[in-house]
């Protein structure tokens, strides 16, 4: 950061002055500025509406008063009257064009079909203009090119009543240019102008009539002109019958443009000024105040000089005392004049001289008190050495102690570390018991549960053995069975052989009777067959049986060996539940020994923290007392070379002293 060193208090005055003048008349200046282009900007945005609606509504009435005329001029009863002559209608149109100033008027009937004053003959069927006024509304049309001869008119339509019926349109033609001409006229200073767009956004009315005649149009062209955008978004909002100001450039200037509807038409006039002149006041209000500003800063300059030149002489004549006092001559004297004054530069001038009496009172006493401290610097002299004699003693003295301290430090360090060992290696039997009775609680579970299946495992042998009774019980009674059944089969066999004969002998007989014995002969033959079938049947169930009875006798001998099995397991399981109560005993007589066994390592590890902590507490006072000593014995060889340092001191404080009288006589006192 520049710096500017001033050689003159009064100049670093003057200057400060100036440059606050001119930052605060800059300060106005900025701000009046902006102020003042607020104002009229504010004024521009809120005038400029209403200017253009003055102006629309003069547009307006001077419209409503063309249609007012019209339809005063539509009431003819002759206009209205279908059978009236339509040369005498035209007689009528005519005097009223003459009259009135138009350009051309027109008759249509209900069907569209009209004839003008020239005589030319049209339908106005689908035009705008025409439809608005059949029902029943007067209007005026956008300005157009006519083709006839290719001026620009306007076309007021309004409505022909006859009986409270609409029986036709009454039109007048007039030139387009009125509009322009009104247009043209409305001047807001050099570069104000105004024009009229129609709801579509074509100009219609304006000071340069090529536009005009061209039907121009912003918002169409800016599809190609990226330049008219923003005019063409301001145009929007016209057409859409808003009243109100915008600002936008073109051709790199900047312009105000105030709009405001004209209802009836449905059209929007603009009036349009640039920046620079709307804003023209704000660079003549600067130049003043740029003028006023440099005249301030003069006057302020003169004043700062006036008052720098009062402020800076009694400062030098402070200075030009200091300076003396500087040169060790304090018997000037300050002048009454500067020390009765009631200002800063009073307080300053007093201030100097209560300094000069404290320069002289100080002198005084270090006079007096120089040969004091000759005398005091030979005492301490004397004391500082034998302090050096005694530091030696206490610095071998606590040598010693430190020493001793050390040792001992060291033995406590081992004694920790076997402590430490023996701790963890109990803490590994803590580890080795909890894990040893943890197993212990296990087993006695196991050997619980284990007692619990066996019980249950007894009575289901005790019920098989009943079962395989029951089974034996039963396969002796199948065995009895068998052999009835093979008795039975016997007898069967028997009476099969005894029926069989009977069968034959009645078969012999039968053949003996002859035809009458046929009948009986066919019957003996069937029982023959029978009793060979039921024999066959006696042979298969005695086969079957005598089969039955080989495996009911395996069987038998089958659950014979079964039952002595289950007999000698049953045996065997009840050792082994008599072993498995013993090993419970013996697990519930250890669980409590282990329990106790536990409770006295946890008392033996809280003994070991014990005396781990006292030892721990001993070797660190032991650590302790050895940096002691060891600081004591420094503090004590420091002590010596301080010592010798206040003999050193000593020396140079007695030879500052003699340099001080010889300093103090330099000054002027007397």
């Amino acid at each position: 950061m520049l710096k500017i060193q001033f050689k003159s208090l009064s100049r670093q005055m003057l200057l400060s002055i100036i440059l606050l003048i001119t930052i605060v008349c800059l300060g106005i200046a900025i701000i009046s500025n902006i102020i003042s282009k607020n104002a009229i900007i504010k004024t521009v945005n809120t005038d400029l509406p209403e200017i253009a609606d003055q102006a629309s509504k003069t547009i307006e009435a001077e419209i409503n008063q063309q249609l007012k005329v019209l339809e005063l001029f539509s009431l003819n009863p002759t206009l209205g009257d279908e059978k009236a002559p339509i040369n005498i209608k035209m007689e009528l149109l005519n005097k009223e064009k003459t009259r009135s100033g138009h350009l051309d008027m027109a008759i249509v009937d209900a069907a569209g079909n009209g004839i003008n004053t020239s005589g030319d003959t049209f339908n106005s069927k689908g035009q705008i203009g025409y439809e608005k006024a059949i029902s029943g509304t007067p209007n005026v049309s956008d300005p157009l090119i006519s083709k006839a001869n290719g001026k620009l008119i306007v076309i007021y339509s309004v409505p022909i009543i006859k009986n409270g019926s609409l029986v036709g349109v009454l039109q007048s033609v007039r030139s387009g240019d009125a509009l322009s001409a009104y247009t043209s006229s409305i001047n807001l200073g050099k570069t104000g102008k105004a024009y009229i767009i129609s709801k579509d956004g074509t100009l219609i009315a304006s000071e340069n009539k090529d536009l005009v005649m061209s039907q121009s149009n912003n918002i169409k062209n800016s599809e190609k002109d990226s330049s008219l955008k923003e005019i063409a978004d301001i145009e929007k909002e016209m057409v859409s019958g808003k009243k109100s100001a915008a600002k936008y450039k073109s051709n790199g200037v900047e312009h105000y443009i105030g709009y405001s509807p004209i209802k009836s038409a449905g059209w929007s006039l603009g009036i349009d000024v640039e920046s620079s002149e709307v804003l023209a006041s704000i660079t003549t209000l600067t130049k003043s105040i740029v003028v006023v500003s440099i005249l301030f800063i003069i006057i302020g300059a003169a004043i700062a000089y006036l008052i720098s030149k009062s402020i800076t002489k009694p400062i030098n004549n402070s200075v030009s005392e200091l300076e003396t006092i500087a040169n060790g001559d304090l018997t000037g004297e300050i002048s009454d004049k500067l020390l009765s004054r009631k200002d800063e530069i009073g307080s300053m001038v007093k201030a100097i001289n209560t300094m000069k009496e404290s320069i002289l009172h100080m002198l005084h006493d270090v006079e007096g008190s120089s040969s004091s401290i000759d005398q005091q610097i030979n005492t301490i002299h004397g004391i500082s050495q034998e302090l050096a004699s005694s530091s030696e003693d206490i610095t071998v003295a606590t040598n010693d102690v430190a020493k001793g301290n050390t040792e001992q430090a060291g033995d406590l360090v081992d004694i920790t570390s076997i402590i430490e060992d023996f701790s963890n290696k109990l803490s590994d039997m803590i580890d080795l018991i909890k894990n040893v009775d943890t197993s212990t609680v296990d087993i006695k579970n196991m050997a619980d549960n284990s007692s619990i299946d066996m019980d249950n495992l007894v009575i289901s042998i005790k019920n098989v053995n009943e079962v395989f009774r029951d089974l034996i019980i039963k396969t002796k009674n199948v065995e009895e069975n068998i052999l009835k059944i093979n008795t039975i089969t016997n007898l069967i066999n028997q009476i099969s052989d005894q029926t069989n004969l009977l069968a034959l002998n009645a078969a012999i007989e039968a053949a003996r009777a002859g035809e009458a014995g046929r009948g009986f002969s066919v019957v003996a033959d069937e029982i023959r067959k029978l009793a060979e079938q039921s024999k066959t049947s006696s042979v298969n169930i005695s086969s079957l049986i005598e089969q039955i009875s080989t495996d009911t006798e395996r069987m038998a001998n089958a659950t014979d060996i079964v039952n002595t099995e289950l007999s000698a397991q049953e045996e065997n399981i009840y050792t082994a539940i008599e072993s498995f109560k013993t090993i419970t005993q013996a697990v519930d007589d250890i669980t409590p020994k282990m329990h106790e066994a536990n409770k006295s390592i946890a008392h033996l590890n809280e003994s070991k923290e014990v005396i781990l902590s006292k030892v721990e507490g001993a070797s660190a006072i032991a650590e302790e007392v050895s940096a002691s000593s060891e600081e004591i014995a420094a503090s004590t060889a420091d002590m010596g070379t301080s010592a010798k340092n206040i003999e050193d001191s000593l020396a140079l404080l007695s030879d500052m002293s003699q340099k001080l009288m010889n300093n103090v006589t330099k000054f002027k006192i007397n």
